[in-house]
């Protein structure tokens, strides 16, 4: 056959010959036997195929004799259930300058095996781009288990490689072991030109983008997560070994354990381990978005493994997940471990309010007091309690923003602040910050000249992300402080904190509150004396609320701060369930809200006699069903012989009380399907 050149189809309802092929492993014969004379073009029809598309070394192929592979706006699919020898739907064996686009190249199926594209040893100037690469979905092998691998071995996604210039662009890839892994052959012999760029990496098994032993690789603009894989393990966003002169710029890195909240691995949203770069040539981590850390293991925005000469720049980092109640791991905004020269982390938004549990929680981490670090002109802000800290240095903790100023001789945050970034609506992904506190607060750099939107930063440029403006007039209900749980029935003062968002004075605002969905109560305040851009204050309330037995659900919202609308009104409310103490019958049903007499499930019930205790014996009848669930008792307050806790269900009674001299120890029982 004759050296390809020009146009040809990919048509299965057509036969081989002229300027068709009915397959892509009859293209692959043409390619691979006879090389090409010019550029050529195959537009994909009439799919799917179900083969492998395997390339070697094409004669005639250049920067102008190019092969491009379009799918066309149907997205013309390729499917392959890899095996071990051959693993990928499609393999470039050191191909060069072939471009795959608009393709659904689908290696899901792999039970073991499955790489979507391979390219294999020395497979230069290749593109894939506006293409949906499938890895397997389900397998949790890591020899040959990609999205897209750039490696030295057919058989294996990670043996060391050395693809040069590989652009993979605006593509959605998913599943895998990997997503995308590229592998350079070492620090003496590291790939280059190579780009990752507005994809979509999701749902693989531990790596998001993986890339090793190269230079100047551009890792941007990509949106990472694992929203709906169920069986997970460890979360790496983005892993980098042996690497220099990156840019990792403009990423989402997100959703780590949206499948599987009950996981205990770890998360890492970017990882930097012996990625020694040097001066003049560093790694760069400049404009990217950390968020929705929803695991219930050990969590680092950042981890910073021995990795020499590496600037984080106006990243914006929140680790602030309120449902990890149960959460005991560790928790590290930016952390750094084994001796390293030449770090540099400024203008950075670092939120760590991650709830509950018993482990520590840090905005930033300095685990070795040996490294040259600089950490300036940050936004460091934590919880309140007595398991958040702002830093830590070597083996010492320092709780607040003032303290952790001491650390390492003055050497640390001098300039810094530790303000509530008040994301507009976190719920949403949306972290531009609103706080006026951050806003003109960072130092210029010259490595930064736009934004997360590429928005021009500005001479006095703002932490965190993204530039942007504070209202003018802007509150936010900061907190209810009373009444807090066990709180008495009848009467109670409602106190809530205001903060000023805004950058104007605060002198009046209106609040209103809600007391379990009853008649609201408002009431305008007059603040003597403003407050002040990033300031707060306490007010409470001239009308008390009526506080009834058991759960009760408070709500408090800002409006009209100086009388003006509040254009950001996502920080406006806040809403806490409080408890008295209980007495009588109550009713544990399923098919109703917890609220008033009843109580959605035993594990409210329990809540509410945890934290609110009991006045009088108590009885909850349990209709609606059937509860799969587990409670657990501690020391009820006011538990007695005479004032026991009933649990009423299907003909059964279960029974919960205390000693005469009351306060039993703590009691756990799995509550039976009924």
């Amino acid at each position: 056959m004759a050296q390809l050149s020009g146009t040809y189809t990919i048509n299965s309802a057509q036969p081989t010959g002229g300027t068709n092929f009915a397959s892509f492993t009859a293209a692959a014969t043409a390619l691979n036997t006879s090389g090409i004379s010019g550029p050529v073009r195959f537009n994909v029809l009439n799919g799917p195929y179900i083969e492998q598309f395997a390339l070697g070394v094409i004669a005639g192929v250049s920067a102008t004799d190019t092969i491009v592979v379009d799918g066309g706006a149907s997205k013309q699919t390729l499917s392959y259930s890899g095996v071990v020898s051959q693993p990928a739907a499609v393999q470039l064996n050191g191909t060069d300058y072939v471009t795959l686009s608009n393709l659904t190249i689908d290696a899901s199926a792999g039970v073991t095996y499955g790489i979507g594209v391979h390219l294999v040893g020395q497979a230069d100037n290749n593109r894939i781009s506006n293409c949906v690469v499938r890895g397997p979905a389900t397998a949790t092998s890591s020899t040959a288990n990609a999205g897209i691998a750039a490696s030295g071995t057919v058989t294996s996604a990670t043996s060391v490689g050395n693809a040069n210039s590989v652009r993979i662009e605006n593509n959605v890839i998913s599943g895998g072991y990997y997503g995308v892994v590229l592998t350079g052959t070492s620090t003496s012999a590291r790939t280059s030109g190579n780009r990752v760029i507005n994809n979509e990496i999701r749902d693989f098994y531990i790596y998001g983008l993986d890339v090793e032993n190269s230079t100047g690789p551009r890792l941007t603009g990509n949106n990472i997560h694992r929203t709906s894989r169920t069986t997970v393990s460890s979360f790496y966003g983005v892993y980098l070994l042996g690497c220099v002169n990156t840019a990792i710029e403009r990423n989402r890195i997100h959703d780590t354990f949206t499948g599987n909240t009950a996981s205990t691995s770890a998360a890492y949203g970017l990882y930097f381990t012996s990625a020694d770069a040097t001066a003049g040539n560093e790694n760069d981590v400049v404009n990217n978005l950390i968020y929705s850390f929803n695991g219930s293991g050990t969590e680092y925005g950042v981890y910073n493994g021995g990795s020499d000469f590496v600037r984080y720049y106006h990243n914006t980092v929140s680790l602030d997940n309120q449902a990890a109640t149960g959460a005991t791991q560790t928790t590290y905004g930016i952390y750094q471990v084994t001796a390293a020269t030449g770090i540099d982390v400024r203008n950075n938004i670092v939120s760590v309010t991650r709830s509950g549990g018993t482990g520590s929680k840090y905005a930033l981490a300095f685990a070795t007091t040996t490294s040259t670090i600089t950490s300036n002109y940050n936004d460091l802000f934590v919880g309140t309690g007595a398991t958040y800290f702002t830093g830590r240095f070597g083996t010492a903790d320092y709780a607040t923003l003032a303290n952790w100023r001491t650390a390492n001789t003055n050497a640390y945050d001098q300039n810094s602040i530790d303000a509530a970034p008040q994301f507009v609506n976190l719920a949403t992904n949306d972290l531009r910050p609103s706080a006026s506190p951050l806003n003109n607060s960072a130092t210029p750099l010259a490595r930064v000249t736009t934004d997360f939107t590429g928005a021009p930063r500005s001479t006095t440029p703002d932490m965190g992300a993204y530039e942007f403006a504070p209202a003018a007039d802007d509150v936010a209900v900061v907190s209810i402080d009373s009444p807090t749980s066990p709180a008495s029935t009848g009467a109670g003062t409602v106190t809530v904190t205001v903060l000023n968002n805004g950058a104007t004075p605060l002198n009046s605002v209106r609040l209103t509150y809600v007391l379990n969905g009853g008649t609201a109560v408002a009431q305008t305040f007059t603040l003597t004396g403003g407050v002040a851009s990033g300031a707060t204050r306490a007010v409470s309330f001239t009308t008390q609320a009526t506080l009834i037995a058991g759960a009760n659900t408070l709500t408090v919202t800002a409006s009209l701060p100086n009388g003006n609308t509040d254009t950001n009104a996502a920080n406006n409310t806040q809403t806490v369930t409080l408890y008295t103490a209980l007495a009588g019958t109550y009713t544990i049903n399923n098919t109703q809200p917890t609220g008033g007499t009843n109580f959605a499930s035993f594990t409210d019930a329990a809540t509410a006699l945890n934290q609110g205790g009991v006045l009088t014996p108590v009885t909850f009848n349990v209709s609606g069903g059937p509860y799969t669930e587990q409670i657990s008792l501690s020391t009820i307050a006011g538990a007695s012989a005479t004032n026991r806790v009933v649990f009423n269900g299907n003909g059964r009674t279960i029974q919960f009380g205390s000693s005469a001299t009351g306060n039993g120890p703590l009691l756990r029982l799995m509550v039976p399907t009924m």
